[in-house]
């Protein structure tokens, strides 16, 4: 039950895991990879009472340094804004991967790319299905190229 119930979890953020385990998958999938590295990490308790520890769910990992105090706040009934300090360990066209999830709706919603390291922010309109729910929010890197990735950081808890 448990295998179940994080292969369900992860299905909306299959574009996002994708992406942030592309370099890890030698030999399995990014799913699967995903699969592991959250299976005694964010899956809480036992059957029937399994819980999802959303500030330990992991959407990427790799090796570019993250982003600098990165908070995310709402600024509109469907709009998300993030910023963060700048970080000169990382390449500045370092892409942003942001990714809001409703746990109530089970749906995944963010962007990959078109923001970069070096903008110090970002908005992102959601999915207005998401209005009115809350939000679990995370922030990734990837590399220009796609060659690198950062660990996903959890940005919080929002009630939009």
């Amino acid at each position: 039950e448990k295998f179940k119930f994080l292969q369900e979890l992860l299905v909306p953020f299959y574009p996002y895991i994708t992406v942030g385990f592309k370099n890890m998958a030698r030999n399995r999938t990014e799913i699967n990879v995903a699969f592991s590295e959250n299976f005694e990490r964010s899956i809480r308790g036992t059957y029937p009472n399994l819980s999802v520890d959303y500030t330990l769910l992991r959407l990427s990992k790799g090796t570019l340094p993250p982003l600098i105090s990165a908070q995310a706040s709402l600024v509109g009934a469907d709009l998300i804004k993030v910023t963060w300090l700048p970080n000169y360990q990382g390449t500045f066209d370092d892409q942003i991967m942001l990714t809001v999830y409703s746990p109530e709706l089970k749906i995944a919603d963010g962007f990959v790319g078109g923001v970069r390291r070096r903008d110090k922010e970002c908005t992102f309109r959601f999915n207005p299905k998401l209005i009115g729910k809350t939000l679990e929010v995370y922030v990734s890197l990837v590399a220009l190229n796609g060659a690198r990735v950062s660990d996903n950081e959890y940005l919080g808890r929002i009630n939009s």
